[in-house]
């Protein structure tokens, strides 16, 4: 209900206001107006707001205004509206709906707790914030991730977090290119109950067993839920049959049939066997109908079948995880979004906002679509000049055509991404090796300063291989240390990110790994997967498939591929990216998986290929370096 008052000072209650109206009280006979206007803009623009909006309101608005000069008293009563504000919440609104909040997490506010969060939503709501839903969820997330000893929060508990959030509005700056390495991602963990990721710390480097029991579970957990939500399995009404996922303590006195979920692993040697987190089943596919994939050891299915007389699931039909696309993975978790909500969803309504925050009220999307930047990857660029020597000048050759190239042009690649092996000679980490491979990358960036107008204008990025010095074989695998690049940090504009990395631009996600990773999964196949030469089927189309259906970079058993268990979330593909670079020791190749893009740029070494991606149309191209030229 509103009010205003008229010039006696008399109230005046109405339900049904109008965009404005003129009207007079009950009691004394004098003369109101109300005007409503859609944001919060100051009376000296309403009017000019509303000729471009509402011309015809507008008119009628000033000929009401003009009539009420006359009057000593008036007073004109602003309504914000606003959908997800809170102005347009009562204040015992916003208390059930922070108290309702925490309980499904099994918690209970004390009365200064419960102000603090809505002092808290009260100041963010008056800036240009996130909605308060949101800001309630994160609240509550936080809280949950401290070690609380009580389910009764206080004050107390809450001030840490509160002064978080309150650092963050004064501090809080968005690049639209950020690279980001394994080790700085923030890592998160879904609850079951409450069905929610939430934020937890990242844990040491050199983990025990229950961290490698908490990376398995994680990945069910993610896979499961994720399964769940598909339209295969979700529940309704017009449905004759519902699919239901069983557990394997659930398969023991039936032999109706039935679809189970977990990983294949070797309990028994000679035996397969399928794991949930209940327990396990020995499971036979050889006369089951496969899908398009790679099943190997350590990946998890969805097996379809019964239990026979020897207690052997017997499965019919064996598939992959039901993948789920990034926009509907964004809008079930926002949490896991890199964009920050304010950024992503600001209007873009340019004759409504002020002219001098344009470029703040733009979204992002118009942004990323409007600029011209173009993204350089290259993989297996050999710099060592001590072997073959004839092949190595080709590839110095190769460099040298292509700088060459992007320097003549207008606009001019904003980032070039070199991925190892520098060296075709496996180095180690003693200081020999460490010695020779700083002096290649010091003549590799006396090889770029040749080109000022690349040196001030690109940015340049150079991920490890997995040939290249490494502190054992295991991911993700760190960036090269300082001492080896101190020419290329002091001449260019460098950054030395772990493997696997992301590339966060605007609202794009771009996922980069470097490894023989389609040699490794087919040594390590149990089943020899489906070639349909007829159909265009590739067995990178088969790798590209499974890495996003299983949502995870490299899934397979530590003892092939070993992991830190801790930063497993670096090699999470869920959501899955925009775009996946996967950088193998293969032709080039690209694939289209759902709204997922995965490329191979192929070898630099071999014959000067390389790719080029374009993010404002998402467009990438196959060049190669043929005879001095770059097609």
């Amino acid at each position: 209900m509103n009010t205003i008052h008229c010039r006696n000072k008399h109230e005046i209650k109405n339900n049904t206001w109008k965009l404005f109206q003129k009207d007079s009280c009950n009691m004394c006979n004098a003369s109101y107006c109300s005007i409503f206007i859609l944001n919060d803009y100051k009376y000296s623009k309403s009017i000019k707001l509303m000729n471009a909006i509402w011309p015809k309101q507008a008119k009628g608005l000033q000929e009401a205004l003009n009539d009420l000069n006359s009057f000593q008293r008036l007073e004109i009563k602003y309504i914000l509206y606003n959908k997800k504000s809170r102005k347009e919440k009562s204040t015992g609104v916003l208390n059930r709906e922070i108290t309702k909040k925490f309980k499904r997490l099994g918690l209970s506010l004390q009365k200064d707790a419960l102000k603090g969060i809505m002092e808290l939503c009260e100041e963010k709501d008056g800036s240009d914030e996130k909605p308060v839903e949101e800001l309630i969820d994160e609240v509550s997330g936080l809280v949950v991730t401290r070690n609380l000893t009580s389910p009764i929060v206080s004050l107390e508990d809450l001030r840490p977090i509160i002064d978080q959030f309150k650092q963050n509005t004064k501090q809080a700056s968005y690049e639209k290119v950020q690279i980001k390495s394994a080790f700085d991602l923030p890592r998160y963990s879904y609850k079951r109950v409450g069905k929610q990721f939430v934020a937890i710390s990242k844990g040491p480097t050199h983990e025990g067993a229950q961290d490698q029991m908490a990376m398995y579970r994680h990945r069910y957990e993610v896979l499961l839920q994720r399964t769940l939500r598909n339209k295969l399995f979700t529940k309704s009404t017009f449905k004759q049959t519902e699919r239901t996922i069983t557990g394997t303590t659930e398969l023991v006195g039936t032999h109706d049939e039935v679809c189970i979920f977990g990983m294949l692993c070797e309990l028994e040697e000679g035996s397969m066997f399928l794991q949930d987190l209940n327990g396990s089943v020995k499971i036979d596919i050889k006369d089951a109908a496969k899908h398009e994939g790679l099943f190997t050891w350590g990946s998890y299915v969805l097996a379809q079948g019964s239990m026979n007389k020897d207690g052997i699931f017997k499965a019919n039909t064996l598939g992959t995880p039901a993948y789920q696309t990034r926009e509907d993975a964004l809008k079930t978790f926002p949490i896991l979004d890199f964009v920050p909500f304010e950024k992503k969803h600001k209007k873009a309504n340019t004759h409504i906002y002020n002219n001098n925050n344009n470029n703040n009220n733009n979204k992002l999307e118009l942004i990323e679509k409007k600029e011209t930047n173009m993204f350089v990857f290259l993989s297996n660029v050999y710099l060592d000049q001590s072997i073959e020597t004839q092949k190595i000048s080709k590839i110095i050759d190769y460099l040298t055509k292509m700088f060459d190239g992007y320097s003549s042009l207008s606009v001019l690649p904003s980032l070039f991404v070199l991925m190892g092996n520098f060296s075709k000679e496996r180095l180690g980490c003693n200081a020999k090796d460490m010695k020779r491979l700083a002096n290649l990358f010091d003549n590799l960036a006396d090889l770029i300063c040749k080109y000022p107008k690349l040196v001030s204008s690109s940015e340049f990025v150079f991920i490890p291989g997995p040939n290249d010095p490494n502190v054992g074989n295991v991911l993700p695998q760190p960036g090269f240390p300082p001492s080896l690049t101190k020419k290329l940090h002091s001449k260019l504009r460098v950054h030395f990110p772990s493997n696997p990395c992301r590339i966060y631009y605007c609202t794009q996600e771009i996922v980069i790994f470097r490894d023989d990773l389609l040699q490794k999964m087919r040594r390590k196949c149990v089943i020899v997967p489906n070639m349909k030469p007829q159909q265009g089927t590739d067995i990178s189309h088969h790798l590209a498939r499974t890495i996003l259906d299983q949502a995870h970079l490299c899934p397979l058993p530590l003892t092939t591929r070993p992991i830190m268990c801790n930063f497993d979330h670096a090699l999470m593909l869920y959501p899955p990216p925009t775009t996946l670079i996967l950088a193998d020791s293969h032709t080039e190749y690209r694939y289209l998986y759902n709204d997922t893009q995965v490329i191979c740029p192929g070898e630099f070494v071999t014959n000067g290929s390389f790719i080029t991606y374009i993010p404002s149309t998402k467009q990438n191209s196959f060049c190669r370096i043929e005879n001095g030229d770059s097609n």
